[in-house]
């Protein structure tokens, strides 16, 4: 009788949090990205202490970011992104920047706004990579075709 009276509360109390919007559901964040410019550059970011090794560039890759969520923001960090060389290798976001090449953590993007930004790879200089990927969402990753770009020479 005594766990009849507690499996009866406990659903009881679920059920008022629930009509009392307590519980939030979990929402994809839903974003477009748009890839604006792709440069090869021998340098970081400013305020970024990092050197290149033998036979590598730092790719910038500056993008439009999207959330066309209603209600939901979200914040966006380097290791979210990746590019590869057409499914032979993989390499993850080092650093962002803003649109001065100045180092930034991460970026807020507002429910329905959008934010430009590079997003700064490591990557072998002998190889041309031409697909991006974003894997902040909960499905499947936003993948965009890179333009033709100049290696670092």
């Amino acid at each position: 009788m005594a766990a009849k009276i507690y499996i009866v509360s406990a659903l009881a109390v679920m059920a008022l949090l629930l009509t009392a919007g307590c519980l939030k559901e979990l929402v994809d964040p839903k974003m477009d990205i748009k890839v604006v410019e792709v440069k090869a550059l021998g340098t970081p970011p400013a305020l970024v202490n990092d050197t290149l090794g033998q036979g590598e560039e730092y790719l910038y890759v500056r993008v439009n970011l999207t959330s066309e969520n209603e209600d939901v923001d979200q914040f966006v960090n380097p290791n979210e992104f990746t590019v590869d060389n057409n499914g032979t290798s993989t390499y993850q976001g080092l650093f962002m920047a803003n649109l001065e090449m100045r180092s930034i953590g991460r970026i807020l993007v507002d429910a329905g706004t959008s934010k430009e930004f590079w997003i700064v790879f490591k990557v072998p200089n002998d190889q041309k990579m031409t697909y991006l990927r974003f894997e902040g969402t909960a499905d499947e990753p936003i993948e965009v075709k890179l333009p033709d770009y100049t290696h670092l020479v």
